[in-house]
């Protein structure tokens, strides 16, 4: 089973009813950007996989509380784009550049 929005909240120890709606949006970029982070970093591990979950609530866990921290996070993004889109434009279905896909 894919990881959830409210699995994630249960992790970080929050009260989904507590949470204005702009930080459930965050959350929800949250997990969106830590499961292409774990599609980046391994191409053929599924988000099922036991320590892929972990690896994921681990990477939004920091995402959320160590906002200040998060300068090798950054290196490591960036590193990530840059070898997941060689051409430099993030476009993998050639849609935006007017391309059919």
């Amino acid at each position: 089973m894919a990881l959830t929005l409210p699995e994630v909240i249960t992790w970080l120890r929050l009260e989904q009813d507590d949470l204005p709606p702009d930080e459930i949006s965050l959350l929800q970029g949250y997990l969106s950007a830590a499961k292409e982070q774990l599609k980046n970093a391994t191409e053929n591990v599924s988000e099922e996989n036991a320590l892929a979950r972990l690896y994921m609530l681990a990477w939004i866990h920091d995402w959320y509380f160590r906002v200040s921290e998060m300068a090798d996070t950054r290196k490591s993004l960036i590193s990530q784009l840059q070898n997941s889109y060689p051409d430099g434009d993030g476009d993998t279905d050639g849609e935006e550049n007017g391309e059919e896909g």
